[in-house]
């Protein structure tokens, strides 16, 4: 939990920090006090097993309005988000050993009084510093809760011995789903959010904004306005990176992925669906000059270097092509088809396709690494696109080709 009572003014954002991979002697600690997990059973067997995270939500006494009650932004009222990802394994072809494992309420536990504090302070804070702090917090705590959760679950599940399995995290966090999730939560979705209203205006006070310009009729003059509160926002986000908090997160995230792959497991993770961030902008300024983004902006905070990451694509035969929800950076290096057997979208369903293969491979290759079974895929289970359209170009899964064989498997 982020200490309430030591808030430090917001550090200067001097760019991403890169991972230092743990070394593989490094002992990989156990899952903090506040963190007690319900161990599963040891997975050990040669049986393809495919271990199924879902965090769409927090449990009900926990769920708050904003950008802690939902994670990942793909459930519908028909189905939940993880019985999706795991009918799309299905759908693929993969019949043997599925484990779903949901978000555990200890982890929301313990970021939940700092999300209350940060209401509060948004609430009652007389100065533009105490806003500023605010917004900070809550961004902050947002990226922190997704790697707090998917590295409490790789520690436990190492140290319970699990071997040979891999497991698909249809979750995550990037720079830009965070600024989004801030101004849809303070704000509203509608494109037009910066017109009349009380949190308009207090937004305007943080970063010392005129709201007259920002409620003006003239769209060249509120987008421009507009254009320079997204900045400031995008500004705030990034400094999260520099937290104290925020980099002992990312190393133990860091060492949880090393040691999970380690015990001959692999990590698969979606790749997010920020890829259209830019299009967000430009609506949200009205067609003025948005900021510009910088380069890795969409990157799910978990698309760790060891990890298989997915991105999708949409339409099929020659008409296939990279998705253009689909974040794209130079860590994706899978595509997989981005919809489930009942239409939904999202990178949540590309990814469990490659993970189901990655499943059934990794019991018929168990010394492999990640990176070799990658190479596997995309040899025997790969395509490339004829024009990736500026996207990071990856191999793209053949689905009749991936499902034939895991159909063939299980007989």
């Amino acid at each position: 939990m982020i200490p309430i009572s030591s808030w430090q003014p917001i550090p200067a954002y001097q760019g991403p920090r890169a991972y230092s991979p743990a070394q593989p002697d490094q002992p990989i600690p156990g899952p903090q006090e506040t963190f007690v997990a319900s161990p599963p059973a040891p997975v050990k067997s040669m049986l393809p097993t495919l271990l199924i995270l879902d965090s769409h939500s927090a449990p009900p006494s926990l769920s708050v309005p904003g950008p802690f009650a939902v994670i990942e932004h793909a459930a519908t009222q028909q189905a939940a988000h993880g019985d999706m990802v795991s009918a799309t394994a299905r759908a693929q072809g993969f019949s043997s050993r599925l484990l779903e494992f949901n978000t555990s309420p200890k982890v929301f536990q313990h970021h939940f009084p700092t999300m209350e504090k940060v209401g509060e302070l948004w609430d009652k804070a007389a100065s533009p510093q105490d806003l500023r702090q605010a917004l900070y917090l809550d961004a902050l705590s947002h990226r922190l809760l997704t790697m707090d959760y998917l590295s409490h679950e790789l520690e436990d599940f190492t140290q319970n011995g699990v071997k040979n399995c891999v497991l698909n995290a249809s979750l995550g966090s990037s720079l830009a789903g965070t600024v989004q999730t801030l101004l849809e939560s303070r704000m509203g979705p509608e494109a037009k959010f910066m017109g009349q209203g009380y949190q308009s205006s207090r937004f305007c006070q943080a970063f010392g904004l005129d709201v007259e310009r920002f409620r003006s009729p003239d769209p060249a003059i509120a987008g421009d306005e507009t254009s320079k509160l997204v900045a400031h926002v995008m500004a705030l986000v990034e400094s999260t990176s520099q937290a104290p908090e925020f980099v002992a997160c990312q190393s133990r995230y860091d060492r949880a992925v090393t040691g999970f792959e380690q015990n001959q497991n692999s990590l698969v993770v979606s790749a997010s669906n920020e890829g259209d961030f830019k299009d967000y902008l430009a609506l949200r300024t009205q067609g003025q000059t948005p900021p510009q983004i910088p380069a890795g902006y969409a990157a799910n905070i978990l698309a760790h270097p060891l990890a298989t990451v997915v991105g999708a694509t949409t339409g099929s035969g020659a008409q296939e092509k990279v998705a253009d929800y689909s974040s794209d950076y130079a860590g994706v290096n899978f595509y997989a088809l981005g919809e489930t057997p009942d239409a939904q979208e999202g990178t949540s369903f590309a990814a469990p396709r490659v993970a189901a293969l990655m499943a059934q491979l990794r019991v018929e290759h168990p010394q492999a690494s990640s990176a070799q079974l990658r190479n596997i895929l995309s040899g025997s289970f790969g395509k490339h696109l004829a024009d990736y359209q500026g996207h990071q170009p990856a191999p793209v899964l053949d689905l009749q080709a991936a499902q034939e064989y895991l159909i063939a498997k299980s007989h």
